[in-house]
């Protein structure tokens, strides 16, 4: 019917084939599995799995595998957020600030897991780049038709991106030589 209102989402229930986290649990390779996409509800892996977006709330459910990361992860970070409230906000400090935190703790998080635990397999995802593009796109772009020169979030973006840049540098630091690396867009 076009609207929002027969949508049904497609969380990891949906899934009906193995991952490559689940192949390689299986094959008794750790992994540590964060904020992918469709891993909410978490599943058993041999490792960790911190999952994605579609967690109703970090603080009432059960987001984490095993169970008991959940209070690692709150001692760490504090609440952690899997998104950002309301991201088709018009309150753009706020948004950005949430954007900005947001990721500061999943990279805190990361560094703390890659530090930590063993892993043949790290897979991460943030989620800024996507909810960074749908606030300011039109504050960025200077072909958006609602483009206005000069506004105070003219180089949000970018900015973002530079800072989004040091924390995976600092990420780097934990890959060996044999260690293949993949950023995805």
């Amino acid at each position: 019917d076009h609207s929002y209102d027969q949508l049904e989402f497609a969380d990891s229930r949906a899934v009906g084939v193995p991952r490559v986290w689940d192949i390689l649990s299986a094959r008794e390779r750790d992994v540590v599995v964060l904020g992918v996409p469709q891993t909410y509800p978490p599943s058993r892996v041999k490792g960790e799995m911190v999952s994605c977006f579609l967690t109703p709330d970090t603080r009432t459910s059960r987001y984490t595998y095993p169970p008991e990361l959940k209070d690692e992860i709150e001692q760490i970070v504090g609440h952690y957020m899997v998104d950002v409230e309301n991201f088709r906000s018009e309150d753009k400090d706020r948004l950005l600030d949430q954007i900005e935190e947001m990721t500061a703790k999943r990279f805190q998080l990361a560094e703390h897991l890659l530090e930590t635990r063993p892993w043949d397999l790290f897979f991460m995802v943030e989620m800024g780049t996507d909810r960074i593009h749908h606030g300011f796109w039109r504050f960025t772009d200077a072909e958006h038709r609602l483009f206005e020169s000069g506004n105070p979030y003219e180089h949000a973006m970018l900015d973002y991106y530079r800072r989004l840049d040091e924390k995976m540098a600092r990420l780097l630091r934990f890959a060996d030589d044999e260690t293949a690396v993949l950023v995805v867009s």
